[in-house]
């Protein structure tokens, strides 16, 4: 039976109990501060790749160790919950740790570049050493008249030919061709150029420095770029064919074949430190979300490529143990109470300690004043703001409720049910923002047909602002983000729950989800955090 069928199909109340949905939250929520330790650690990883870290073996090694660690801790909760039904996982483990093991041996090497003949130069070509004559590489550079010679900073070092592309000139960094020579007097993109940004062969730039967002990105991407050039924007007009030689701090009109040759041969990747090139490859083995783990049909161990690939489905497979629960939970056999939650429409609550505070006057009919849980009441906050009149409450068809939450006074886990699209949220509000955190699963039922799918980077692009870590699958994301104060915390969860509203309003209104969204450009992931939220 696939998740969907089992989200939906019914359940007698006989086969729900209240005893072991407490247990399965706890431990739930302790796999995923494991799982959102690993998603930072990804996120440390990446930072220092940028370049601005002098790293040693011993980091990556560390590194290492801690998210192997960390794998293991978060398939132990995940066989605990599934009553060891999961166990095979533990042999993917083991296959993926021998494969960082032998990345991790002193012997193995990195040689992977990409080549290119316009652009950043890479090796991988067919020129080999023996091919190039020194002498005839001196004399062309003898004779070349640099444009600019040991003038300007070096951001990131490498060889890139091609047309010159003048920002100053044209204004628009989204016109940047690939594989263009970007020339500015000075670059300060917004927080959606970084795509445009990448495309680019080598940077130049009259003004600038050696650390921040720009400067970060280009060593990530391993853009060759040199800035406090004086004049340059003024000299370089767009379509100048130039070559631009980072290592040796300069740059020559035309294209200086030989030395690109030379380049290829002998110089790519022999001043990269070894620490870098060891934790690219590592990042090559563990980062990456290669399977489609659609949410109703997630891969067994054997399409886990990587570690990441690895921990989510683990993550998934332990929610898919709480979501079935309280999918079940039955307000007849009083496990469960049914609480009117305004234009939020019916939201089916199981207090599992202090979460509710129920008069005898509205012990009846109770409505979101009785609720004691903070996280719940903050994200209904943000629900019931985005949902419209109260005399229109929002509601999937065909479901008992869109709500479903299991909570205590400072926990919930919240499920929010719409046509063709859900969400998961789980959280953690107090006063002691290392204990606060929040989770939160986005995903498309398969072939709903109005649109949800498309929705999926409107989900990223709020979470992204607010620099939760994020992984996105297909018709699906899932995000983390923890440390934050109270204050904080609940701003998110108020953010989430104007999301929510806005995923399951096409069930009452019939528009089309990816039309009720604003667009945005889901490839910028991460940008400086909004101080509110809602």
């Amino acid at each position: 039976m696939s998740w969907w069928q089992r989200l939906f199909g019914s359940r007698s109340s006989s086969e729900w109990k209240p005893l072991l949905l407490r247990l399965r939250t706890t431990r739930f929520r302790q796999l995923l501060r494991n799982y959102g330790k690993l998603l930072w650690l990804l996120d440390d990883a990446a930072e220092k790749q940028a370049g601005d870290y002098v790293l040693d073996r011993q980091y990556v090694i560390a590194l290492a160790a801690k998210l192997l660690d960390l794998t293991d801790a978060i398939l132990l909760d995940l066989n605990a919950m599934t009553e060891r039904g999961h166990l095979a996982l533990y042999d993917r483990r083991d296959q993926l740790g021998g494969e960082i093991d032998q990345l991790l041996d002193p012997g193995r090497a990195s040689t992977t570049m990409s080549p290119d003949g316009t652009g950043a130069v890479g090796a991988g070509t067919s020129v080999p050493p023996s091919s190039v004559d020194r002498e005839a590489l001196s004399r062309v550079i003898a004779d070349a008249r640099p444009l600019y010679r040991g003038a300007g900073l070096v951001v990131c070092r490498g060889l890139a030919v091609g047309p010159v592309f003048n920002l100053d000139r044209e204004r628009d960094l989204a016109r940047l061709p690939a594989q263009a020579i970007l020339v500015a007097s000075r670059l300060e993109p917004p927080d959606d150029a970084s795509p445009h940004l990448r495309r680019a062969a080598a940077v130049l730039i009259e003004t600038g420095k050696s650390s921040g967002p720009t400067a970060s990105l280009v060593r990530e991407s391993r853009i060759p770029t040199i800035v406090e050039l004086p004049g340059v924007a003024q000299q370089l007009g767009s379509g100048t064919q130039v070559t631009v030689d980072a290592d040796e701090n300069t740059i020559y009109p035309g294209r200086l074949q030989a030395l690109v040759d030379y380049y290829r041969a002998e110089r790519v990747g022999s001043d990269e430190e070894p620490e870098y090139r060891l934790l690219r490859e590592l990042r090559r083995t563990v980062f990456p979300l290669t399977s489609a783990t659609e949410r109703q049909s997630a891969p067994g161990a054997a399409g886990c490529r990587t570690v990441h690939d690895l921990v989510y489905l683990a993550q998934h497979l332990a929610a898919d143990v709480v979501v079935a629960l309280l999918s079940a939970a039955p307000v007849n056999a009083g496990a469960a109470t049914e609480i009117d939650g305004g234009a939020a429409g019916r939201v089916r609550l199981v207090d599992l300690g202090g979460a509710l505070d129920l008069t005898a006057a509205d012990a009846a009919a109770p409505s979101i004043a009785a609720l004691r849980s903070t996280p719940l009441r903050a994200l209904l906050a943000g629900f019931v703001a985005s949902s419209g009149p109260a005399e229109h409450p929002i509601a999937a068809p065909d479901l008992d409720a869109s709500l479903l939450a299991a909570a205590r006074k400072d926990q919930a886990c919240i499920l929010v049910r719409g046509s063709g699209a859900t969400a998961l949220i789980d959280a953690q509000l107090i006063d002691d923002p290392e204990a606060n955190h929040v989770y939160c699963q986005f995903w498309s039922s398969d072939g709903a047909g109005d649109g949800s799918a498309a929705r999926v980077p409107a989900w990223s692009e709020p979470l992204a602002r607010h620099k939760f870590a994020i992984a996105e699958v297909a018709g699906g994301a899932t995000a983390w983000i923890d440390g934050r104060s109270a204050t904080e915390t609940s701003a998110l969860l108020q953010e989430l729950g104007s999301m929510c509203a806005r995923l399951v309003r096409p069930a009452a209104s019939g528009r089309s989800g990816a039309a009720a969204e604003e667009k945005g450009d889901a490839g910028e992931r991460r940008s400086p955090a909004g101080a509110g939220a809602g």
